[in-house]
């Protein structure tokens, strides 16, 4: 991944618009398809940029400037997204998951505002449907909290679905997120 440079802003095309669309890709933000085919700043670009620029208290104007670009190449870099691959190419290196945890589920997503804004520190647990049942998710104890990005992700181990008589766990398998009830406890 080639670190972003800056000035971008709407209707700016070329390989340094396809850099920040993989960022921002990177970083969980849709982008248009027409606009990474076309490798153009547009208004999807702007919106993410516009996000990502609120989360990180600059100046949301949803375009790259000298403090955006540096903002975004420091997140990226904290991601690992600019180390070498083994072997010498420049793709990331890709995380070696160990055997036993290859069999593990996860359920990923993000907590947004009305207006967009990401709900950083939000409790949030998974749960699967069957039929007028909810059943948690994962470890009952373990607490997962949004990011400062508004995102979370939970892994499960799916023999957890078979033991409720499932048959086989799917990418369809029913799931809802829920935050906390006002009456549980909080864990901290």
């Amino acid at each position: 991944m080639n670190k972003i440079t800056f000035p971008l802003n709407l209707q700016v095309q070329g390989p340094e618009v396809a850099d920040l669309h993989e960022a921002l890709a990177l970083l969980g933000f849709a982008i248009a398809k027409s606009e990474q085919t076309k490798q153009r700043f547009g208004p999807t670009t702007q919106a993410a940029l516009s996000k990502f620029q609120t989360v990180q208290k600059l100046a949301a104007t949803g375009e790259v400037d000298a403090a955006t670009a540096d903002a975004l190449n420091a997140v990226l870099a904290d991601m690992g997204a600019f180390d070498p691959a083994p072997g010498g190419g420049n793709d990331p290196p890709v995380p070696n998951i160990p055997p036993e945890t290859s069999r593990l589920f996860s359920v990923q997503g993000e907590v947004v505002k009305p207006d967009g804004a990401p709900v950083p520190n939000q409790i949030v647990r998974a749960y699967d449907r069957a039929l007028c049942e909810w059943r948690q998710l994962g470890d009952a104890d373990a607490v997962v909290r949004t990011n400062d990005l508004g995102r979370y992700e939970f892994t499960y181990d799916p023999a957890q679905l078979t033991q409720w008589g499932r048959l086989a766990p799917t990418s369809r398998s029913r799931c809802a997120i829920r935050p906390p009830t006002p009456c549980s406890p909080s864990r901290r």
